[in-house]
């Protein structure tokens, strides 16, 4: 029992079917991603698939649960999902076949090496992250300050709340005091 929708911000929920069918019935204003990005967001693996290494990483009852339950996805919190796919994507079909992506099935676990660099006998993988994260890692933090143009958000979410005054960066990063 894979994904079987998205959850709106606001807690709403709406099908795959729903989207995806001849009547789309999303509202895009809500939602905050247009159609072509979910339907790429909706493919989702059978459940009855051997478990592959990304899937472990998610810890055991999460993947438990993922595959025994339905439940529905925050597309906001895939965004970065899709970008990885994408970004996997182009590069895969700019390696050479010899070095593209290896599959590897183990134990009965699964996985896909992203590159062998069959000259230096290296193993790739790919990864994208956004510079918070990056900066976070590397012990730097970031100063917001409110939108001076006094923008106000129209819709609740995990950046603030709906009439609350917008935040942006101020540029200004320095190292955490430790």
């Amino acid at each position: 029992m894979p994904a079987i929708g998205f959850k709106y911000p606001e807690g709403d929920k709406i099908i795959f079917e729903d989207i995806l069918g001849i009547e789309n019935k999303l509202d895009v204003e809500r939602m905050g991603i247009y159609t072509p990005a979910l339907r790429e967001m909706a493919k989702v693996r059978e459940s009855d698939r051997k478990p592959s290494v990304t899937e472990l990483l998610n810890g055991t009852c999460q993947a438990y649960l993922e595959r025994t339950r339905d439940y529905y996805i925050d597309p906001q919190e895939q965004a970065f999902a899709l970008l990885g796919t994408t970004h996997h994507k182009v590069l895969e079909e700019n390696a050479s076949e010899s070095d593209a992506e290896q599959e590897v099935e183990l134990w009965g676990i699964t996985g896909i090496a992203d590159l062998y660099d069959s000259k230096t006998k290296n193993l790739v993988d790919y990864k994208s992250t956004g510079a918070f994260k990056a900066s976070k890692v590397l012990g730097l933090d970031f100063y917001l300050a409110n939108d001076p143009t006094g923008e106000v958000y129209k819709r609740s979410g995990r950046w603030g709340r709906e009439s609350q005054r917008k935040l942006r960066d101020t540029g200004r990063i320095q190292r955490k005091q430790t």
